[in-house]
């Protein structure tokens, strides 16, 4: 059976590394798998079996607006010509490209909505909404992401959480938390994970808990403006900005705490990623439900409010005063591994495969 994923990029965020994964994980279990990407990208470590193809690498245009269009013409060339069994397609932008051009081929298509659709423009939620009830399936992160779209019994649906990666999980008996170590976060800078949230909750911080140092991995246009911040915060000596992280598993062995300050998400990878490794974690309970599906709160974790800064800075003064509370926390946050091991996760996927192909 072949199977074609559509996506921007194999590179950069969430979905990309859940596409990748999962195509690996096909791979495997001798599926033929081909991965369409609108831009060329590096990817997190793709089988060589699997067949890439970008329609960037397409593209003759130097103009952007130019390749834009000529972008949209191969891939309406390509529906017409490729021979697969089923097309997967992740991200707004790229649902729609794609279901544009949805009559280019009779191949079943599946689409998977990976973020809160609430945050979108109203026209793309308009699009959305329309174009998934042309689908022949939809997998979502959560329950609310489902009641959102409102597709009832028109089209088939799934629930299917991202699993955590392998490495984390193999890694939770050799690995002890670094109880001198930073404070993580990881993520785009970008309004959405609302960085200065972090930064003024870390502000707040009395001077005994400034040894732990904060570290905010990624890239992002809010870069010189968080920048910026933490200098009018003076905390600019106490705050790190490295940049894109290759290997978020080293960067996770650096941390006493993690935290995410985001406004809404679907399932963050990297908040599931610290709690395997045993990291006491702290996550703004937004919309859509992923970061309340991970964690209980004050039993493997801590949840607060989108915003709300002030309780920001005593979740963090309380797990970085009581370390026993932090260690209990931990270990209650590694099961979270056997919840979504990797093995559960794929047969979720595999059997909705199966069932929308036929």
């Amino acid at each position: 059976m072949k199977i074609s994923f559509f996506i921007g990029s194999t590179s950069g965020g969430g979905a990309e590394r859940v596409v990748c994964n999962l195509a690996n994980r096909l791979v495997l279990d001798e599926y033929e798998v081909q991965i369409l990407t609108v831009n060329n990208s590096d990817s997190y470590g793709l089988d060589s079996r699997i067949e890439c193809i970008s329609l960037e690498e397409r593209c003759k245009q130097k103009n952007r607006y130019l390749k834009k269009i000529e972008k949209l013409y191969s891939l309406k060339l390509f529906l017409k010509r490729n021979r697969t069994d089923l097309y997967i397609v992740f991200l707004p932008v790229e649902v729609c490209m794609f279901m544009h051009y949805r009559k280019c081929t009779d191949t079943p298509i599946i689409l998977s909505e990976r973020n809160d659709p609430s945050s979108y423009s109203k026209l793309m939620q308009l699009l959305l909404r329309y174009y998934a009830s042309k689908a022949r399936g939809m997998i979502f992160q959560t329950e609310e992401a489902r009641q959102w779209y409102k597709l009832e019994d028109r089209v088939h649906t799934e629930v299917i959480p991202n699993p955590i990666a392998i490495e984390f999980i193999a890694d939770q008996g050799t690995y002890t938390r670094n109880h001198n170590g930073n404070i993580i976060g990881v993520g785009r800078l970008s309004p959405q994970k609302n960085w200065s949230m972090l930064l003024n909750a870390y502000a707040k911080l009395p001077d005994e808990f400034r040894s732990h140092k904060l570290v905010i991995y990624g890239q992002g246009n809010e870069e010189k403006k968080l920048k910026q911040l933490s200098e009018r915060l003076k905390i600019e000596k106490d705050v790190c900005f490295p940049g894109f992280c290759r290997s978020i598993k080293d960067a996770l062995k650096e941390a006493e705490l993690f935290v995410l300050s985001s406004n809404y998400e679907g399932m963050p990878n990297v908040l599931m990623e610290a709690m395997a490794m045993g990291l006491p974690c702290i996550a703004t309970n937004c919309p859509i439900g992923g970061t309340s599906f991970l964690i209980r709160h004050d039993e493997n974790g801590m949840l607060v409010e989108v915003g709300n800064t002030r309780e920001l800075t005593a979740a963090i003064m309380t797990l970085l005063s009581d370390k026993d509370k932090a260690d209990r926390m931990g270990i209650e946050a590694k099961k979270i591994g056997e919840k979504l091991h990797p093995e559960k996760v794929y047969s979720m996927w595999k059997n909705f495969i199966q069932e929308q192909s036929i």
